[in-house]
């Protein structure tokens, strides 16, 4: 691969990797990148910037300020950050504690073009998920998770990228007599193109140990740490077939629930169902 050592070569850099004689075209426009942004030579000029109290994020060629209620384009007006929209003031018991932005299924196109619609999931603090319109922040769906006081909700996440969204309550850590409470977290699992309710389960230091004092679910595995920070350890299942054998029932969006004593699933005030109960951890996947 050529070397770039000044402003000119790199010039020359661009025009070979174009005729494709370079190894890897992505790994050599990195390099020309490195020497553009390093050379003492080169000069920036602040072109725009902006502030925010809460953290920003910057998604798909978006950016994101305010906790997700001001959305910018990159590239709008004069080629500088443009606001796109902007969602009304939140109240306190309205503001966005986690937000997912997502463009789509690539693998596989769903049956409804209102599926393939550019959106974006936000998460509540009074346990609402709204599901936005990415162009216009105009709300397309809406589903009640259920009240605050049982389980609330904190975090929204791919369980498996594009396909499976999970959310997690807030760990439940505080004691009570000296014994730590039954219930660790909560997690409910939706499949996404369209947003369909999978199920909802609790994960049980009766079952998993009482030492387990943290869990997550990522890319099919239920993750869990026990013990301490010194001597603790991590243990792997699959988080899929815990699902499967721990469903009691079938539950859909919008459609009356026996459990909910005939309420609709996912509707103010009933929300979800406690649809899946573990009552075995599984086999473990691996131990670290």
């Amino acid at each position: 691969m050529p070397r770039i050592r000044s402003r000119n070569s790199s010039t020359c850099a661009v025009l070979l990797r174009e005729l494709g004689i370079t190894k890897s075209a992505y790994r050599f426009g990195l390099k020309i990148l490195r020497q553009l942004l390093c050379d003492k030579n080169t000069t920036f000029t602040k072109i725009w910037e902006t502030q925010s109290k809460h953290p920003i994020a910057v998604e798909d060629g978006y950016i994101y300020l305010h906790n997700y209620r001001t959305c910018l384009t990159l590239c709008g007006i004069n080629s500088q950050p443009s606001l796109l929209y902007k969602l009304p003031p939140d109240t306190k018991n309205k503001r966005i504690e986690d937000a997912l932005v997502y463009s789509g299924p690539l693998h596989r196109l769903p049956a409804s073009s209102r599926d393939c619609k550019a959106l974006f999931l936000s998460l509540t603090g009074d346990n609402w998920i709204y599901c936005h319109d990415k162009m216009t922040g105009s709300v397309y769906q809406e589903i009640y998770l259920g009240s605050p006081g049982r389980y609330k909700f904190k975090h929204i996440d791919w369980e498996t990228h594009g396909e499976t969204i999970i959310l997690q309550s807030l760990h439940n850590q505080s004691a009570t007599s000296g014994s730590k409470p039954r219930v660790l977290i909560t997690v409910a699992v939706f499949n996404m193109f369209p947003i369909q309710f999978k199920g909802m389960l609790e994960i049980d230091r009766a079952v998993f140990g009482k030492d387990c004092n943290h869990a997550n679910v990522s890319e099919g595995l239920l993750i869990v740490g026990a013990g301490s920070t010194l001597n603790g350890t991590v243990r792997l299942y699959n988080f899929a077939d815990i699902i499967e054998t721990a469903c009691l029932f079938p539950a859909q969006l919008y459609q009356p629930c026996e459990a909910l004593d005939g309420a609709k699933v996912g509707t103010y005030p009933a929300g979800l169902p406690l649809n899946c109960r573990i009552k075995v951890s599984g086999s473990i996947v691996s131990t670290m």
